[in-house]
């Protein structure tokens, strides 16, 4: 499967890729993305303050399975492959309740 992304998504492609979001080596699982919202730290109690995930329509959501490989493309060009181990959900709502 092919997904197309937006600027932003390329930029924290790269930026996982060239360490700029040490110690971040992927995108954050579940399990992670709440203990940074809560407590600014990874799983692991590595400190790191802001969640790296990849964000796409709920339409793509659908199609994409677990474990699945998929095709990035930007403005049409072939970026990188990603392996997707975790598919989740949240609601902005939800994302603020845990940074009380």
């Amino acid at each position: 499967m092919n997904i197309n992304i937006n600027r932003f998504q390329l930029t924290d492609i790269f930026n996982i890729h060239y360490g700029v979001f040490y110690p971040i080596k992927k995108f954050v699982s579940k399990k992670d993305f709440e203990s940074i919202i809560k407590k600014m730290r990874m799983i692991n109690g590595e400190f790191f303050p802001i969640p790296i995930y990849f964000s796409i329509s709920k339409k793509k959501i659908n199609k994409i399975k677990k474990n699945e490989l998929v095709y990035i493309l930007y403005n049409k060009q072939y970026i990188c492959k990603l392996f997707i181990q975790n598919i989740y959900n949240f609601t902005k709502k939800r994302k603020l309740q845990f940074a009380k």
